[in-house]
């Protein structure tokens, strides 16, 4: 009798002690998820990081470029309203003068 109560006894202890294992084992797998889980999360925020000043790079360009093509637009629609101008200055004045005094 005393053999078998040694049994369950050994058992019990043995039994305790697997679980005491495995809760070891399940907090340390937490652990290292919580661990794998920041390094991604530092991963992917360094990745759209990355992508976003990439974008950014990108769009700038595109407007710098839209920026150089508006000014050589105007600074040639400048050049072409100063041309008219020097052409037709003198007759605008002499009609001008003229419309006055007709009044």
């Amino acid at each position: 009798m005393k053999e078998l109560i040694q049994e369950i006894v050994d058992a019990d202890r043995a039994a305790q002690e697997e679980i005491a294992k495995a809760k070891k084992q399940r907090m340390a797998i937490g652990e290292a998820i919580k661990k794998e889980t920041e390094l991604r999360k530092a991963k992917y925020a360094e990745q759209a990081k990355q992508e976003i000043n990439r974008q950014r790079l990108v769009t700038e360009k595109q407007e710098q470029a839209k920026w150089e093509a508006k000014q050589a637009y105007y600074k040639g629609l400048k050049q072409k309203l100063h041309e008219v101008y020097k052409e037709n200055k003198d007759a605008w004045v002499t009609d001008i003068v003229m419309r006055v005094l007709e009044k």
